[in-house]
């Protein structure tokens, strides 16, 4: 039971470590030396975790998702907060998250995805899966917004939270490169106060 607890410890620091890693440099910016070095473990013990550095991206990205997917679910858990609000809430938290990150990690999902893709089908992959994850817990909470008469209902919740999304993925490309946060609270404003209110 140690061995397992500790194999499990040193696969889920290694993780955690390329959340960081990959987050501040991109995937090609970042050798697997500097990761392991980070974490002390040796390169030999790293592929009993994981097949290649490519195997260990989407790894990393399968776990942010899940550490994003608890994120939403606590966010949009009330059931009795409106739809538009919780989702309000929500983008206010995680604005405030990456302003104080610095403009600098945007999504990680986003930017691995944007580097990545066309070279790696498996982290291509990984991305896809984050990606539609997010967009259906959005869709959910859109769907209650209608049903609770603070979104609007002529478009439907699954294109709204594509575009919810899509949104969102491109305000914080646009905060990375301009090095502002005026890209996320313009989505915001635009988006949740204006776009999404019911009887637009």
């Amino acid at each position: 039971m140690q061995k397992q607890s500790k194999t499990a410890s040193n696969k889920l620091r290694l993780l955690e470590e390329g959340i960081e890693r990959f987050s501040a440099h991109g995937f090609h910016g970042i050798g697997l030396k500097d990761i392991l070095g980070a974490v002390n473990i040796p390169k030999g013990s790293f592929y009993h975790y994981f097949e290649s550095k490519e195997d260990f991206g989407a790894k990393v990205v399968d776990y942010y998702t899940e550490i994003t997917q608890q994120h939403l679910a606590e966010a949009f858990a009330d059931a009795t907060v409106p739809g538009r609000v919780a989702l309000l809430r929500f983008f206010d938290s995680a604005i405030e998250m990456h302003l104080k990150e610095g403009d600098k990690r945007g999504c990680l999902a986003g930017n691995l995805g944007a580097e990545i893709s066309d070279t790696s089908e498996v982290c291509r992959k990984a991305v896809a899966r984050s990606m539609n994850a997010t967009r259906d817990a959005f869709e959910a909470v859109l769907r209650r917004g209608q049903e609770d008469g603070s979104i609007r209902q002529d478009i439907e919740a699954k294109v709204l939270a594509d575009l919810l999304l899509d949104g969102f993925e491109g305000a914080l490309l646009r905060m990375k490169i301009e090095k502002t946060g005026a890209p996320l609270e313009q989505f915001r404003d635009v988006m949740l106060n204006k776009f999404l209110v019911a009887g637009r």
